[in-house]
């Protein structure tokens, strides 16, 4: 009997082992399907994305974490910026320069996003790339766009700027503005990312690659486009450079200054002085005189407006003798005029133009007669004059280039018969 109970007893403990052998992979399936999920919900196992959290993540090659504070309080945001030499960052702002790529991120405030109408409005009214730059030889930018998640709108500018030893580089520049949330609190980060042609190497595919995964776009770069454009530049650099002046876009020619020894601004008299190297002389100037105007020109006819403005003239400049034209104007809505200014041999020749609130006049003073180069000259400048302000609004969609050049020979420049 002894016997048998301990072999009744040594069989009941191998019916529970062999029992708890088959429910051993049950309970390490439910084990895994935990760690799973507690992976799943830290980001862990996957790479990260603009928007999530993710600590100690190191499956980036060319990217590192950073952080964004949107706000006053304790809510944090963590970007993937490229790791570079060069970082910078304070509370709602970051920075980093990297294999010939740079980005810039910082928050915005969603009541600022809505307040613009959207996102894609936020970027055509308010983003860096919507903004003309005048030192650039070529400066575009495409139409804003949204990602196939609604999450984010985003524009592609290509520019080519010149180098201190007068060469020229490319930079292909993509801007976004993506809605995160954080606490259950909705935000925006504005990123601008841009390329340089000079300092792209081996590594650049491969960080745009990491960041087109990260922030969900690719990065616009076109390498043949960038080194063709600079090579061209750099060859034949564009004839004219663009200049703000008073609320307008000039352009006076490449190597021109401000000759601040005759420039001038005192309220209402405001007088720009261009020459070679900042020098004006008798032989190479361009002048622009502008300042602000009480009213509208658009209540006035344009033979009123000409007679008075001829007998203001008249009346401003005793013992000149004043010739005046009415011409097409570059401003949409504006006016224009031709003036010619004479006392003895000293003559102003130039173009008298009004906007809503503001007028400049573009000319060129001397003795004797203009050279052809010079009338050449103060045509482009009248020709390719610009509200800043609708420079800015056209933008968007369209290319801009400043080394377009009006021959002296065009038939405009017959408005210097007088």
């Amino acid at each position: 009997m002894t016997i048998f109970k301990r072999n009744r007893a040594k069989n009941v403990r191998t019916k529970e082992w062999t029992a708890g052998a088959g429910r051993r992979p049950k309970l390490l399936a439910v084990m895994v399907l935990c760690i799973a999920a507690v992976m799943l919900i830290s980001g862990c196992g996957k790479p990260p994305t603009l928007g999530t959290t993710v600590k100690d993540y190191d499956g980036f090659k060319y990217l590192s974490d950073a952080t964004l504070k949107p706000g006053s309080g304790d809510e944090e945001i963590q970007v993937f910026i490229p790791k570079g030499s060069s970082e910078y960052s304070s509370t709602n702002y970051v920075s980093s320069t990297a294999k010939g790529v740079s980005i810039t991120l910082k928050t915005v405030n969603s009541s600022l996003v809505d307040n613009a109408g959207g996102a894609k409005e936020y970027i055509q009214k308010y983003g860096t790339i919507s903004s003309p730059n005048l030192s650039a030889a070529v400066d575009e930018m495409n139409s804003v766009k949204k990602t196939k998640d609604e999450n984010s709108a985003y524009a592609t500018g290509f520019q080519v700027l010149k180098k201190y030893d007068n060469s020229y580089y490319s930079v292909c520049i993509t801007e976004f503005l993506s809605k995160i949330e954080v606490e259950k609190k909705e935000y925006y980060v504005s990123g601008v990312v841009k390329v340089n042609s000079d300092s792209t190497g081996d590594d650049t595919g491969g960080l745009l690659e990491e960041m087109k995964s990260y922030y969900g776009m690719k990065m616009y770069w076109d390498k043949e486009k960038a080194k063709e454009e600079a090579d061209k530049y750099t060859k034949n650099p564009p004839e004219y450079t663009r200049q703000y002046i008073g609320g307008f876009v000039v352009q006076i020619p490449t190597g021109w200054a401000k000759d601040n020894a005759y420039s001038k601004s005192s309220g209402s008299a405001n007088v720009a002085v261009f020459g070679p190297n900042g020098k004006a002389t008798e032989a190479d100037n361009l002048m622009a005189a502008y300042s602000m105007i009480s009213g509208g020109t658009g209540d006035y006819s344009s033979s009123d407006f000409e007679r008075q403005l001829k007998a203001y003239l008249n009346r401003a400049y005793n013992g000149v003798t004043v010739k005046t034209a009415a011409v097409d104007s570059p401003i949409d809505g504006g006016k224009a005029y031709k003036v010619k200014l004479t006392k003895g041999n000293v003559s102003l020749n130039g173009y008298l133009v009004f906007g809503k609130y503001s007028m400049i006049m573009v000319y060129n003073a001397g003795t004797g007669q203009m050279s052809s180069k010079t009338k050449e000259r103060v045509e482009n400048m009248f020709n390719t004059l610009q509200d800043y302000s609708a420079a800015k609004n056209s933008k968007s969609g369209s290319t801009t280039k400043t080394g377009g050049i009006i021959s002296g020979n065009d038939a405009t420049s017959e408005r210097w018969t007088l």
